[in-house]
Order: structure tokens, then C-alpha cells, then sequence
């Protein structure tokens, strides 16, 4: 596996919230709503793969 395989999602999902954060600093209205969903996609991610993941 090469290191962009390896490190292209988490990078892209970093991106987003960075966008998300930015946004929600300088901007009002459709900002408002694009850092909603910049700041909240890490966290569905994680509660998405937290249940996928198999009990022991």
C-alpha cells in the first residue's frame, strides 16, 4: 500500500472540518450551515465506523 492510500480519507476528512471551521469564523448564513456540516461529519464518521465495528 502506498502512503497516499493510506492517508487519503483522513486527509480529506481533515480538509472538510478545516473547511468547516473557517467558515463558521468569517462567515454568516450558508456559512453557518456549511461549518454544521464540516464539524459534523467527523463526528457521524466515527459513530458510523464505531458500530460497524464487531463485538468480541
Amino acid at each position: 500500500m502506498s502512503l497516499w492510500q493510506i492517508f487519503r480519507w483522513p486527509l480529506v476528512v481533515g480538509l472538510l472540518c478545516l473547511i468547516g471551521l473557517i467558515t463558521g469564523l468569517v462567515s454568516d448564513d450558508w456559512g453557518d450551515h456549511l461549518a454544521a456540516i464540516g464539524l459534523g461529519l467527523p463526528v457521524l464518521l466515527s459513530a458510523w465506523f464505531g458500530w460497524r465495528r464487531p463485538r468480541a
